[in-house]
């Protein structure tokens, strides 16, 4: 009985649960959490204080979060997924770790450690080379201060596969000069910025290196831009399409295993397993679309202004790529004409 008088209630544990989360040094190695990570936590300990807001936390039993993983319904009215119950288990596992912990310690056991939960088998989904080179073709139509930031951000998890979150803080001086010979240019992610919290070094293709090139600096972050990103997203097809979690990356990693074979490389330059790389690359791709993948060509990706203006000029995009542009301007439409010169 004196040991469950000094165990706090559950909501004054959660709430000291979140603030040491949000602290910069609250995640795994003293990093900072995602704010999409955070969100799920503080999601989910807004439905532990719900459940079980008048129990100490060593009342808690493993059978009331079976019985809430079991019985609770979605908005819709459906019984949770394999795949949600594992979600919110491993999270309210989080919580429960933090209370055993020292000088905390106010469970001796965490009650989840005998709840076992397998969720189904489910392929990972990719983008299509034509999205592929829609995603690029809406970025390349950005105004220049967005191009240079989106293109990389697309580059580096189209043709490196780093992280969203890792690509959103990859700063400019972490990206090495391409192997003529390898066909490839390292990206270092440091570990402050990296999931795992360790330093590990990603493989940029050549055709990644290409996209990225006009826009390379020496020094300072590539900067990112969230509403930009809907923005591209939406201009390539995606309004009427739900967008795949970490398509971008998952499209990388199958297309990269269908050319190299090799999954114990492909996890030391993903940062994962060899497991994961094995649980969530399963599906085989055509041979010839993974290598096409990975020869996708630039050329036809041109930058494209799209605010109405009547003039016919020459526009000069970069030191090797100069076209005439002729605008022609009716009270609804541009009309947007492009004439590569052979020769400069």
């Amino acid at each position: 009985q004196k040991e469950k008088q000094q165990a706090p209630f559950v909501d004054r544990a959660v709430e000291q649960f979140l603030e040491v989360k949000s602290d910069p040094n609250g995640g795994k190695g003293n990093k900072q959490l995602s704010k999409k990570t955070l969100q799920e936590l503080k999601s989910v300990g807004g439905i532990i204080i719900n459940k079980w807001k008048y129990k100490r936390v060593n009342e808690v039993t493993a059978e009331m979060i079976t019985t809430y993983l079991n019985k609770t319904k979605t908005a819709k009215g459906k019984h949770f997924t394999n795949q949600t119950k594992l979600n919110r288990l491993t999270k309210i596992k989080q919580f429960f770790n933090y209370c055993m912990e020292k000088p905390r310690e106010w469970v001796k056991e965490n009650p989840c450690d005998g709840i076992t939960i397998t969720a189904e088998s489910k392929e990972v989904e990719i983008l299509a080379n034509s999205q592929v080179l829609a995603l690029l073709e809406a970025a390349m139509k950005e105004k220049e201060s967005v191009r240079a930031m989106m293109i990389p951000y697309l580059a580096l998890g189209l043709f490196a596969g780093l992280r969203p979150e890792e690509a959103q803080k990859m700063r400019w001086e972490c990206i090495e000069q391409l192997d003529e010979e390898k066909r490839i240019a390292q990206v270092k992610v440091p570990a402050e910025i990296s999931k795992i919290g360790e330093t590990r070094y990603a493989e940029l293709s050549e055709t990644g290196w290409s996209l990225i090139k006009p826009y390379l600096k020496k020094i300072g972050p590539i900067g990112w831009s969230r509403r930009a990103f809907r923005r591209i997203r939406d201009k390539s097809g995606f309004t009427r399409l739900a967008w795949p979690a970490d398509c971008i990356r998952h499209t990388y990693a199958s297309n990269w295993l269908a050319v190299h074979k090799k999954r114990s490389h492909l996890a030391e330059i993903m940062g994962n397993s060899p497991a994961i790389i094995r649980r969530h690359y399963k599906r085989a791709l055509p041979i010839k679309d993974a290598e096409a993948y990975f020869e996708i060509s630039i050329k036809n990706l041109r930058p494209c202004f799209s605010r109405k203006r009547s003039y016919s000029k020459v526009d000069v995009d970069c030191i090797r790529c100069i076209k005439i542009h002729l605008s022609i301007v009716t009270e609804k439409y541009n009309f947007f004409y492009w004439f590569e010169l052979k020769s400069w």
